[in-house]
């Protein structure tokens, strides 16, 4: 009975740590979607720095460009959660334009964003700018889970 015992707690331990995963890892899981997947979107603002001051989004998905309006709550200022569960301050500019950085990489037909920020103008960023302004294709930056967290990390700490 002792060994059923041991046995178990054991399996059930590896089951529980196998479950658990990273956001990173989480946000790879929706590589290469649209913008017409409202369920895809929101999961990956959810998983996003700052999601904790998401206050909804919108897809503009009936005519080119597509486009995502994200409305969020004032953080300028405050901290934000990151991945590995600590909270430190970060420049709201630098969350915003890495956040659009993440979700262009993410999502294949996404052309502009915009980030309604609660007491502030909507700052916009688009696909071609920001490839032109980083010399990088986007989609590099969620090649892998490495690359991908390095990118976040990038921009959060």
């Amino acid at each position: 009975m002792k060994k059923l015992i041991i046995v178990s707690s054991l399996i059930l331990l590896v089951l529980v740590a196998c479950g658990k995963s990273s956001s990173t890892t989480e946000l790879l899981n929706y590589k290469d979607s649209y913008v017409g997947d409202n369920s895809a979107i929101g999961n990956i603002i959810n998983l996003l720095p700052a999601h904790e001051y998401l206050d909804g989004f919108e897809l503009q998905t009936t005519q080119e460009p597509y486009t995502i309006t994200i409305n969020y709550k004032d953080f300028n200022g405050m901290t934000i959660k990151v991945d590995n569960g600590k909270t430190q301050k970060a420049s709201l500019d630098q969350i915003l334009q890495g956040n659009s950085m993440v979700i262009f990489s993410l999502i294949q037909n996404a052309e502009i964003i915009h980030f309604n920020i609660e007491g502030y103008d909507i700052v916009s960023f688009d696909r071609v700018t920001l490839s032109d302004n980083f010399g990088s294709n986007l989609d590099s930056i969620s090649k892998d889970e490495s690359s991908l967290q390095n990118f976040i990390n990038s921009y959060t700490n």
